[in-house]
């Protein structure tokens, strides 16, 4: 914010500044110069606008500066009709004479101003109109020759009449006349700021925004472009100030302008390249009283705005559509693992699709997710969809979305499916087995073109999706079985990453028990650590449900062992209170079973299920062993 610079010309209003200014709560917003006439235009000129807001001056010399083309207001002192004729009767009264002879000196506006008076005067009264400030000398020295006896001028003409012998009577400028002067100014101020604040913020957008701007007038000249043009164009906007549209975008493209200028109507989404690189253009124009004014061109980088859309569908659909899992999350030193986490980082770049097989809870979608965060996809969404969980008739409105008014219950405005969310991304369809035969043609054809069409809609929507599939059972038996169709299975199967068992990764169990429990230990507050002979009974037991078991097993050791550590006998009995209801000696059956596995044989075991009709519950009782052992046994023997 600037000040306010009163312009005296002599010293009689610089004291009326002066009292003023020492009234003010903000002094420094009145600065107070002598100056009169031409100089003071002069000394104007050589103001700086971020300093100086509004310049206070008066009659001839406000007028002066007002003319002059000058970046500040003019705000005039003004001089009021009481004090013109207190003047005419001062000087009246110091003449002496009956019939006094009195002369008036000034510029145009205050001659004008006198002149109102001369029917009113009962003495004779010549006026002399100076022309600049600098003839006001010769007007004195006129004046004195006429026979002028008494003199009413300002400041400038006081001086010049004292020097040649003359009275003087000096046009009266009073304090209030100043101080409402500065009130109008500070008035004028505030407008002045509030407005440059306005236009500040319009500069800012209009420079900050992401697209390119250029304004054209109704004869198609360019007359602004923002700083987003200006590097688009890699030229400043000044060059092409003023330059036909055509010099800019060149013919065709042009023709488009006009066209919409003519008709009044917006002309969006044209595809132009500039420098080599390709923008999205749109043409709006400017409607002043229903006439063409003028259109205003904005273009965006293609690039940028595929990357936006890409942010936005990210962000609003940021719960559950990302990944959290990195290959850094994954914990195993043996070697089955080594060798999956391996194969995995080096899919992991890739584009081509990913079939993950594994049993239940060996950490499918964990893999998945590091996947997707190792590839150039990672700033992209990440969709995970269980398709075992969808319902048939809404596989394919769930995947690919769907139209207002695709079906009976649908969403009002239609809905964005799963694929349009997982653009520039990756979808993991877990357990892709659970797909029906017709969700798995809509699949095969949205691999194959790479587009989707919602339910209801004739309008396709192309999609850059990377697909992981999983499933924990046998595929390709389901393709021998026509259960699966042979032509998915192969566009999914191009990367096939094989999970192993948690009983196939030798040393794992103790490491991710220590992790999981280290894991609880911060939730619960506590400090439970597995003793050595806890951790070896961690090892030799069956883990079917895998990481997923073994993780829950450990947060139940955290929440119920009474000790700091956890020993052999307390794994054991949490171990068979969890997964066991049989009424059976645990440690016995642990302890006796590689005994009784010698005694067990394939025509034993086979007799057993026969005299108990395939029970398995009750042969496993009679065996002495749990159900889980007794399907260990089965396996072994290939029964």
């Amino acid at each position: 914010m600037g000040r306010i610079v009163l312009l005296a010309p002599g010293e009689h209003i610089k004291k009326q500044g002066e009292k003023l200014r020492e009234t003010l709560e903000n002094k420094d917003n009145l600065e107070i110069r002598i100056s009169h006439m031409e100089a003071a235009v002069w000394q104007a000129r050589g103001m700086d606008k971020k300093q100086v807001d509004i310049l206070i001056a008066r009659g001839d010399t406000a007028r002066l500066l007002k003319e002059s083309g000058l970046p500040f207001p003019v705000v005039d002192i003004g001089i009021t009709d009481d004090s013109i004729v207190q003047c005419i009767m001062k000087a009246e009264e110091i003449s002496g004479a009956e019939e006094p002879f009195i002369g008036i000196v000034g510029m145009e506006t205050f001659i004008e101003r006198v002149k109102s008076f001369f029917k009113i005067l009962r003495s004779k009264v010549t006026l002399y109109e100076a022309q600049s400030g600098s003839n006001i000398q010769e007007m004195v020295n006129k004046a004195k020759r006429d026979g002028v006896k008494v003199l009413i001028g300002g400041d400038l003409v006081c001086r010049y009449a004292k020097a040649a012998g003359l009275k003087c009577v000096m046009t009266g400028t009073t304090y209030e006349l100043v101080e409402k002067a500065y009130n109008s100014a500070l008035d004028l101020q505030h407008s002045i700021e509030i407005e440059r604040k306005k236009a500040e913020e319009m500069n800012t957008i209009f420079n900050t925004v992401t697209d390119a701007i250029i304004s054209l007038n109704e004869e198609g000249r360019i007359t602004t472009m923002n700083k987003r043009a200006e590097n688009i164009l890699d030229k400043a906007g000044i060059t092409y100030q003023g330059q036909p549209v055509e010099r800019l975008f060149g013919e065709e493209k042009s023709k488009l302008i006009w066209e919409a200028m003519e008709k009044g109507r917006s002309n969006n989404g044209i595809t132009v390249d500039i420098q080599e690189k390709t923008y999205a253009m749109n043409i709006v124009p400017i409607r002043v009283d229903s006439k063409n004014k003028g259109v205003i061109v904005t273009f965006s980088s293609v690039y940028e705005l595929q990357k936006m859309e890409t942010k936005i569908r990210k962000g609003m659909y940021l719960k559950g559509n990302t990944a959290d899992y990195t290959f850094a999350d994954i914990k195993g030193r043996s070697e089955a693992f080594n060798h999956t986490i391996n194969l995995a980082k080096t899919f992991a770049p890739l584009q081509s699709s990913v079939l993950i097989i594994g049993q239940t809870g060996t950490g499918k979608e964990m893999f998945a997710q590091s996947i997707h965060n190792s590839s150039d996809r990672r700033d992209g969404p990440f969709v995970a969809v269980n398709c075992g969980s969808i319902p048939d008739n809404l596989i394919e409105s769930e995947l690919f979305g769907y139209v207002d008014g695709a079906f009976t219950g649908a969403k009002k405005g239609g809905k964005m499916g799963l694929f349009e969310l997982a653009h520039n991304g990756t979808i993991f369809l877990d357990e892709i087995s659970e797909m029906n035969l017709q969700g798995q043609v809509r699949l095969l054809r949205v691999i194959q073109e790479q587009q989707i069409r919602r339910v209801g809609s004739d309008m396709v929507i192309p999609v850059n999706v990377r697909i992981i599939a999983a499933c924990n059972t046998n595929l390709k038996q389901m393709v021998e079985e026509h259960r699966f169709r042979k032509d998915l299975y192969y566009r999914l199967s191009v990367l096939v990453l094989q999970l192993p068992e948690l009983k196939k990764r030798q040393g794992d169990v103790g490491l991710l028990a220590d992790f999981f429990l280290e894991d609880y230990n911060k939730k619960f507050g506590k400090n439970i650590k597995l003793s050595q002979d806890g951790r070896e009974a961690m090892e030799q037991l069956e883990w079917d449900g895998n990481i997923r078991q073994l993780r829950n097993f450990c947060e139940r050791i955290c929440a119920v062992c009474p000790k700091a550590e956890a020993d052999k006998q307390f794994i054991y009995d949490n171990y068979k209170s969890s997964y066991f209801f049989e009424q059976l000696d645990f440690y016995q059956e642990k302890e006796e079973s590689i005994g009784k596995k010698k005694e067990i044989t394939r025509e034993g075991l086979e007799e057993l299920l026969k005299k108990h009709k395939g029970n398995k519950s009750k042969a496993a009782s009679e065996l002495g062993v749990s159900r889980t052992t007794l399907w260990k046994y089965l396996k072994e023997m290939n029964l």
